[in-house]
This record gives structure tokens, C-alpha cells and sequence, in this order.
């Protein structure tokens, strides 16, 4: 058991979630919503960034493990009415930055914990890795969506190909895995 479920604050904050059907997020597959905030909790006091928020309801759930504990900031390449009223309606400090992941002017910071669920083609998601992965401080946690896809559906998901490769170069220490999202930390210095 992660050491988000051992802490009681962050315990109820997910059951709260629970109650509320976090299973049912459009555009995350059963599991994930739970697993993607037992992520964001588990990871260090610090910002939190998404790439990649379309209609916010993931960094909302995300965002409320981490309530309290940094910044919460999005990444989304276009500004979508729907996303500015759930993130409204949510009540949480979230800051949106609309533009392109890979251009677009944000300061660099510590990150605790980064969320890649942006473009999932290979130059798209390489640029994303170059560009925020670095910003990850130690013991810092990334999680990548849509890994592990079936090509034959999705052929241009490079996600796992670049992933796994990304993985054996990097050692960084595999979390887990639910369905398409899998967690990776950052060792500790």
C-alpha cells in the first residue's frame, strides 16, 4: 500500500473523489482516475502540471489530491469554454496556460509531479519530454497516458515506444501501471 493511502487527509480526499464517480472521467479508462490521484499524492510537496488538460475534469482530480500541497497548472493548446467552467465549477486554484506544450511561455520550476497527456505523436511527445521532464525534482513523479495502446487502432500513439525507450536510458523507477497510464519516479538525488 502507497504511502498516499497511509496519509488520512489525502485518504478522504480520495474517497470523496470516489463518492462522486471518479471512475467515470471521459477520456481516462476505468482505474485510472483513482490511480492518477494516488500519483499526484504520493509525489513530493511541490507544482503540479498537466500537458494536455482538453476539458479539465483529470487535473480537477488530480488537483484535489494535491490540494494544499503546490501550484496547479494545465497545458492546453486550445482555449476550450467547456474546460474554463469545469475548472470553474471545481473551486480549486488551477492555472491554465493556453498554447503549445512545446513554445509556449511558462517559467520553469521544481515540478513534483507531471501529467503527459498531450500530443502522443513522436515529435510531439519527445518535445514535451525534453521540455518538462527535467523541471521534475527528486522524487518527483511523471505518468503518461494512452501508453500501450493497439496500434492498429491508434497508429500514431508512439507513446510506449518512446516511453520504454525514454525508461532504460533514464532508470527512473517504475510506479505501476493502470491500463494506459503508467507512473514513473524520479530517484532521489
Amino acid at each position: 500500500m502507497t504511502k498516499y493511502y497511509r496519509e488520512g487527509k489525502l485518504k478522504a480526499k480520495l474517497a470523496e473523489q470516489q463518492s462522486r464517480g471518479i471512475n467515470d472521467i471521459p477520456g481516462l479508462y476505468r482505474g485510472e482516475p483513482e490511480f492518477l490521484c494516488e500519483m499526484a499524492a504520493q509525489a513530493p510537496y511541490g507544482v503540479g502540471l498537466e500537458i494536455g488538460v482538453r476539458f479539465g475534469y483529470s487535473i480537477i482530480h488530480w488537483g484535489g489530491a494535491r490540494q494544499g500541497r503546490g501550484e496547479i497548472i494545465g497545458i492546453e493548446l486550445e482555449d476550450r469554454p467547456l474546460m474554463w467552467r469545469n475548472i470553474d465549477a471545481s473551486g480549486l486554484p488551477i492555472d491554465i496556460v493556453i498554447g503549445d506544450s512545446a513554445t509556449v511561455t511558462i517559467p520553469q520550476r521544481d515540478l513534483a509531479f507531471l501529467f503527459i497527456d498531450g500530443d502522443h505523436r513522436t515529435k510531439g511527445l519527445k518535445a514535451d519530454m525534453r521540455r518538462f521532464i527535467p523541471w521534475l525534482m527528486p522524487g518527483g513523479i511523471v505518468v503518461f497516458h494512452d501508453y500501450k495502446h493497439d496500434r492498429k487502432r491508434y497508429p500514431e500513439f508512439a507513446v510506449t515506444e518512446i516511453v520504454k525507450a525514454w525508461r532504460k536510458r533514464s532508470g527512473w523507477q517504475k510506479l505501476g501501471r493502470v491500463r494506459h497510464a503508467i507512473a514513473f519516479q524520479r530517484p532521489a538525488a
